[in-house]
């Protein structure tokens, strides 16, 4: 396996694997934490690249952010037609080369439910030879992620259509500007016994920046998050 560029001093409970996958349900808030991921990152690593992988949402949100993470020096790969008026994108061939590139950490932002995730099993055979890890985002205040049932058949339906299996949940609970630590709590519950039933840890909570800082202990790591989009489920 190809060995991190970075360490995670600043960001502890993520892997330090050099490549880290992202994906979840359709408005779990996945591109808002991959974003803010990669800005976090970005002072601890000399090369970082944050790669669209979603060819399902016309919007392409990532893509949207192109002057954002210009400014912080991250590289951006993008699906060819993002941002435009075509309908239907393809792949850079670029995508492929960041599997041998050992000096650059990576951020994958995939595409919504299983059907995005299909994205990700093209590349099956890379992401098995590379040193990865991939997280599913969930928000239990979301349809079709609400209960442990549905939760634990959206981590199924992704990891068929991905060709590999989430190395952990992460818990987005949030009911946008009227979120409480109350609401976060609760909804780490429900995806904490998810995880449990899968297997898999609960690797870390997300939270608006201000909420962070009016929590006190809590069950797991919380990454406090800037939005810089609009809600997915704006979108639509």
């Amino acid at each position: 396996m190809a060995k991190s560029t970075g360490s995670n001093k600043s960001l502890p409970f993520l892997a330090p694997s050099r490549i880290l996958v992202i994906a979840g349900h359709f408005g779990s808030g996945k591109t808002e934490i991959a974003l803010n991921l990669a800005i976090a990152m970005r002072p601890w690593e000399k090369k970082l690249a944050l790669i669209d992988l979603d060819i399902v949402n016309p919007y392409f949100r990532t893509a949207e952010q192109e002057d954002l993470l210009r400014a912080h020096d991250i590289d951006l790969y993008k699906p060819i037609f993002a941002a435009t008026s075509v309908d239907i994108p393809s792949l850079p061939p670029e995508i492929m080369g960041v599997f041998a590139r050992e000096d650059l950490r990576v951020i994958f932002d995939v595409g919504g439910d299983d059907l995005g995730a299909a994205a990700l099993g093209g590349y099956a055979p890379q992401f098995e030879r590379s040193d990865r890890a991939f997280y599913m985002v969930v928000n239990p205040y979301r349809p079709r992620s609400e209960t442990k049932a549905q939760i634990v058949e959206m981590y199924e339906a992704i990891a068929r259509r991905a060709r590999m299996r989430p190395d952990a949940l992460v818990c987005n609970a949030n009911l946008g500007d009227e979120t409480t630590s109350d609401d976060l709590l609760a909804g780490y519950e429900t995806v904490r016994v998810a995880a449990e039933e899968l297997g898999v840890p609960v690797a870390f909570a997300c939270a608006r920046r201000a909420l962070v800082e009016e929590m006190g202990a809590f069950p797991v790591p919380v990454f406090p998050i800037d939005r810089h989009l609009k809600p997915e489920w704006m979108e639509r």
